[in-house]
């Protein structure tokens, strides 16, 4: 199994299980920062998926280099916040505010994760 394909099953897992605890037992609301590290490792974790799709050939190699990439998953990120807003049956208070920043350190993430994928690729190949 490549790196890359363990790194994205290991993120997966970890934010499934962080998401679901902090979900369950209220995290989000009582650790401000805790949303922030779930979404920055869930760029990091977009960029590792695109990754492994591409190298099982299950999406073309276009979709994992700049600009593309970057068009891919903004339109990711921004369609999990709309589902958030569904999922919530609406608007929250401090919607926008909260959402700006959820996107931003989405997008942070994803260019971390971009960079350190860059690395890894190198062994890799």
């Amino acid at each position: 199994m490549k790196p890359t394909t363990v790194l994205t099953l290991t993120l997966g897992s970890w934010i499934a299980i962080v998401h679901f605890l902090a979900l369950f037992f209220e995290l989000y609301w009582r650790y401000w920062w805790l949303d922030t590290v779930v979404h920055i490792f869930g760029g990091i974790f977009l960029v590792c998926l695109v990754r492994t799709v591409v190298n099982y050939g299950w999406l073309p190699n276009l979709y994992s280099v700049p600009p593309r990439l970057n068009y891919f998953l903004a339109l990711v990120i921004i369609g999990w916040e709309v589902f958030g807003v569904i999922l919530n049956g609406g608007l929250k208070v401090g919607f926008w505010g909260d959402t700006s920043l959820d996107i931003l350190f989405g997008i942070l993430g994803s260019v971390i994760g971009y960079k350190l994928l860059k690395q890894l690729m190198k062994f890799e190949s």
